[in-house]
């Protein structure tokens, strides 16, 4: 079985998707039982297939192979630059695809921009 790039226990929300650079972002935010925020952001993201609610968090690199979905409803997008993360959690899986794939794990609050879509990270993932 292949390695998870990141996986939490922890619940996250679809936070936020702007059509600007495809950025799709991930948030599990601060809590009585988690101390941190955590911030998973997607860009140039062709496809995605995800609830707007997770329990747990686990994500991996697929082969664009298996997603014969997103490659017939992905249209004339080049999908030879895109990977496969699989998503995956407690009773939920899905898939995005997109170039690059960054977090962060930190004290940010609810309220504050992701430090992801600000230019505060140093560079993708994957």
């Amino acid at each position: 079985m292949t390695k998870p790039i990141i996986a939490y226990q922890r619940p996250f929300q679809v936070w936020q998707y702007t059509v600007s650079l495809g950025q799709l972002l991930l948030r599990s935010v601060k809590s009585d039982t988690h101390r941190t925020q955590v911030d998973v952001l997607f860009m140039n993201v062709t496809g995605m297939n995800l609830p707007t609610y997770l329990q747990g968090l686990e994500v991996q690199y697929g082969d664009i192979t298996e997603a014969p979905d997103f490659r017939l409803s992905s249209g004339s997008y080049d999908l030879g630059k895109n990977k496969l993360y699989k998503l995956s959690g407690d009773g939920w899986s899905g898939a995005v695809l997109a170039t690059v794939m960054a977090w962060v794990d930190d004290q940010s609050d609810y309220d504050q921009p992701s430090k992801l879509m600000s230019g505060y990270w140093k560079g993708p993932t994957g």
